[in-house]
């Protein structure tokens, strides 16, 4: 666009304000326009990850706050489809204002897994989540190696 105008001026010689106020409406409107598509995407992919962080969440505080039994499996699950779920879509939203907040609540979420987890079980396998994950899928691989009856 700007090797436009530079063409236009070599060939006119001249160029008249309201040509460019015109153009340099045109630029700022397409720019405006831009940012405003880039932010709204940003906003809606943190609303995904925000949405499967809070019902993730919702699942921890049902299960704390009834009488069933804890399926650790299930929430194990859960929290490793969560977490492949944020590191997935966390990077688009490296220029969105909504990252903090999301980095906020993913961490608050994380810490109520493991600690429903420890209180539940009676094991720890310290703070990290990975190391929980882990030896959930060792449990499930021993399982599958167990003769049936």
């Amino acid at each position: 666009m700007f090797m436009l105008v530079v063409r236009h001026v070599r060939m006119n010689k001249k160029l008249k304000a309201y040509q460019v106020v015109t153009l340099l409406l045109v630029f700022t409107v397409t720019f405006c326009l831009f940012k405003w598509w880039d932010t709204r995407n940003q906003m809606i992919q943190a609303a995904f990850v925000a949405f499967e962080i809070q019902t993730t969440q919702e699942i921890v505080s049902e299960t704390k706050w009834t009488d069933r039994n804890l399926d650790a499996e299930a929430i194990l699950m859960r929290l490793e489809f969560t977490m492949g779920y944020y590191k997935a879509h966390s990077n688009t939203l490296s220029r969105c204002p909504m990252l903090q907040f999301v980095n906020n609540e993913y961490d608050r979420m994380i810490r109520d897994v493991i600690k429903l987890l420890k209180k539940e079980t009676g094991q720890d396998y310290g703070d990290d989540p990975n190391s929980w994950i882990d030896h959930y899928h060792k449990g499930m691989a021993n399982k599958r190696l167990e003769p049936t009856r």
